[in-house]
Order: structure tokens, then C-alpha cells, then sequence
């Protein structure tokens, strides 16, 4: 069994690690289908395991779930998801911070921050506590992005599924 046929697998048991993975898939995708018919990459970028889904669909089933996991997939999704959002960034950082404050394992040494460090990243050697990283890369929206994700903690909690932004119910 490959990776792709286990994604896809999982995706159709409906695992919500695995329906995020698959939105982000086709989210990126579809910008990258953009991108070669407008000349700028290869168009050879199709990826079978993720051929007949809806990226909002899955989200807004995987969120459902209220895995750690999932809202950091979701924030990483977000501006692909709404790209003509001024406030993207925003909205992806208040994710990953609800993320790292409902369990994701968001310290210097975690899989989160080793995925998103690098060299000449100095903000993650400073980092003391999960949002550190997120606080840095926020810069002076940092309130912004903190009343945000408290107002989608408060979304979830409540099941108001429809007001997170992600689209198809």
C-alpha cells in the first residue's frame, strides 16, 4: 500500500488528520494547476489519491473532530482556502495557535517547530512557550490573530461549524 493509497483510504474512512491532508493536497493543487496553465510549472502535478474531493468538505467534516492536528492542517490550509482574504494571515495564525493551545505539541523541539525552522530562522531558538513562534511571526498583529483564535475556540466548542470560514457544510 502506498502513501497515496493509504491517504486516500483513511480520506474515505473518514479519519480528519487525513481529510485535512487530503483539502491541503488539493488546495495546493489547484493553485499549482493555476499556475501551469498560465505557463508557470509543469502541468504534470496531478495526484490521483485526491481525484474526487471537495478540500471544503473535508475540512469542514475534519474540524468536526477538534484534533490539534487538524486546526494546525486547517490553518495551513486557510489561505489557499480563501485567497482573496485580506486578513489570511491572520486567520492562519490564529489557527495554528488554537492548535498549539488544544494540545499540539507546539515546543522548541516538536515536530510543529522542526517542520517550520530553519538556519536563519532565529525566532525559533528564542522560543520559551507554544506561541512564541506564532507571537514572532505575527509581528504587530499579534492581538488580531489572539482574538481570533480565542472567537474560533469559542466556534468550535460551540458547533457553529458554518461561521470557520472553511466553506461547504
Amino acid at each position: 500500500c502506498t502513501a497515496q493509497q493509504w491517504l486516500a483510504s483513511a480520506t474515505e474512512a473518514g479519519q480528519p488528520l487525513a481529510e485535512s491532508e487530503t483539502a491541503f493536497k488539493l488546495l495546493t493543487q489547484g493553485v499549482l494547476e493555476q499556475f501551469a496553465r498560465a505557463g508557470g510549472v509543469p502541468a504534470s502535478i496531478h495526484d490521483p489519491s485526491t481525484a474526487v474531493a471537495d478540500p471544503r468538505k473535508l475540512l469542514y467534516k475534519a474540524v468536526q473532530s477538534r484534533e490539534p492536528e487538524v486546526l494546525l492542517e486547517i490553518g495551513e490550509s486557510y489561505s489557499l482556502l480563501n485567497p482573496n482574504d485580506p486578513d489570511s494571515d491572520v486567520v492562519r495564525y490564529a489557527w495554528m495557535l488554537l492548535a498549539c493551545e488544544r494540545g499540539l505539541d507546539c515546543t522548541v523541539s516538536s515536530e510543529f517547530l522542526n517542520d517550520r525552522c530553519y538556519d536563519w530562522d532565529s525566532s525559533c531558538d528564542s522560543a520559551t512557550s507554544p506561541d512564541d513562534y506564532v507571537r514572532s511571526h505575527a509581528g504587530d498583529k499579534w492581538p488580531e490573530v489572539q482574538q481570533r483564535a480565542s472567537e474560533i475556540g469559542t466556534e468550535l466548542d460551540e458547533g457553529e461549524w458554518g461561521k470557520l470560514g472553511l466553506g461547504a457544510q
